[in-house]
């Protein structure tokens, strides 16, 4: 499987409430909950340590543990008809994370279908994600969503053919997202907003701030 670069085009989207956020008497009691493995925190942050002089400015801060599943609309979730369409649902609970975040490596959405992702207190909301975001690869991979649990959710109308929605990676944080993006010194071509003259052809990307999730 191709791991992708994520770049989270939901910071300029419109905010749409996933489908669910407006049925009454919604509860996810009655949706599927698939458990991974507890995630060892202190034993993956060891690993960080004991390792930490030979990556150190050469690999991207590791704040995850990818973890392989199989999770469809046909194996696992609940879907429930509702009077404009159908509402497919599932719960991705990993005991001690402090993240989640999904590889989709197979995403074909008919006009009209939507995903969100979210976590259950709906605190962190991500989406929606149409066709308009399936990579050149058929693939999706979503952003950062805090928390010990995720909620996948896929909207399709009436009279749409049902997505095809594969998720096969589940990447659990152990460390802090607001903070996995850091602890490493500037290489020797960076160039520092405030150095002067070489910031003085690039006034226009000073303000520019990227982050990449690559592989957890």
């Amino acid at each position: 499987l191709v791991d992708q670069v994520l770049s989270d085009s939901g910071l300029a989207r419109m905010y749409e409430e996933p489908r669910s956020f407006s049925l009454q008497g919604d509860s996810l009691e009655q949706i599927e909950r698939k458990i991974l493995p507890k995630v060892d925190v202190e034993g993956l942050l060891a690993e960080d340590r004991k390792s930490d002089h030979e990556l150190r400015g050469q690999e991207p801060l590791r704040f995850a543990l990818a973890t392989d599943v199989f999770y469809t609309l046909e194996n696992s979730g609940a879907t429930q008809k509702l009077s404009d369409g159908s509402l497919w649902r599932l719960r991705i609970h990993s005991p001690e994370a402090k993240s989640h975040n999904l590889g989709i490596i197979r995403f074909d959405m008919p006009d009209g279908a939507k995903l969100s992702i979210y976590d259950p207190a709906h605190n962190h909301v991500k989406g929606p994600y149409t066709s308009r975001d399936r990579s050149t690869l058929g693939s999706l991979w979503t952003p950062i969503i805090k928390g010990d649990e995720i909620v996948v959710e896929v909207f399709w109308p009436v009279k749409v053919v049902k997505p095809v929605v594969e998720i096969r990676k589940v990447n659990q944080g152990y460390r802090d997202p607001e903070q996995a993006g850091g602890g490493f010194p500037e290489a020797p071509c960076n160039i520092d907003v405030v150095c002067t003259p070489q910031k003085d052809p690039w006034p226009d990307q000073i303000r520019a701030v990227g982050k990449y999730i690559f592989k957890g």
